[in-house]
């Protein structure tokens, strides 16, 4: 699965997105357990309306750019 889906992130960032979620959802009125779970199954750039995912993205884009080295180097 690529990096850009929370499931793969580190546990420490899955934990910190699942914090920001429940208190906006919860701010919002919308929070349910079941919510916070089908959320964190999908893209960060899909939560970019509800909290700030610039650091999130930047891993999973370094995660990336990382990948991407290590094919381009082991392909030469």
């Amino acid at each position: 699965m690529p990096p850009y889906y929370i499931s793969v992130m580190p546990q420490s960032l899955q934990e910190e997105i699942r914090e920001k979620l429940t208190a906006k959802l919860t701010e919002r009125g919308e929070y349910s357990p079941e919510k916070i779970e089908q959320m964190m199954r999908v893209k960060i750039y899909d939560l970019k309306e509800l909290i700030d995912i610039k650091d999130y993205a930047k891993w999973a884009d370094d995660e990336i750019y990382r990948d991407f080295a290590m094919k381009l180097e082991a392909s030469r």
